[in-house]
């Protein structure tokens, strides 16, 4: 299983929980922050680890380009600008994005 990101907001420890909707049949997977209750509810997590993905991804807002693992600066050199790999375009150096990962993580 993929390790739950600390709570954006508080920086609490989190933890998956399912749903099961007995009307519709179906079951909805959430992540839970143990510390203060915050909780993100995405749409069709049918699985434990869509939901842990969607929260891990949420944790990484603020992570700018010039931090992603997925931005290369343009030409390799210091500048503004960065492409990035998963978006497929260009970036500003302070911009951010849902897709973020910290570089060296």
């Amino acid at each position: 299983m993929m390790e739950l990101k600390p709570c954006p907001f508080c920086g609490g420890r989190a933890t998956t929980s399912m749903l099961r909707n007995e009307e519709m049949q179906e079951s909805i997977w959430q992540v839970i922050c143990l510390k203060s209750l915050c909780a993100i509810f995405p749409a069709n997590t049918k699985t434990e680890q869509e939901a842990i993905s969607a929260w891990n991804r949420r944790a990484n807002v603020g992570i700018s380009c010039s931090q992603c693992k997925h931005a290369e600066e343009r030409n390799g050199k210091r500048s503004w600008a960065y492409i990035c790999n998963l978006k497929h375009r260009s970036r500003h150096a302070t911009d951010s994005c849902e897709l973020a990962e910290r570089r060296g993580e």
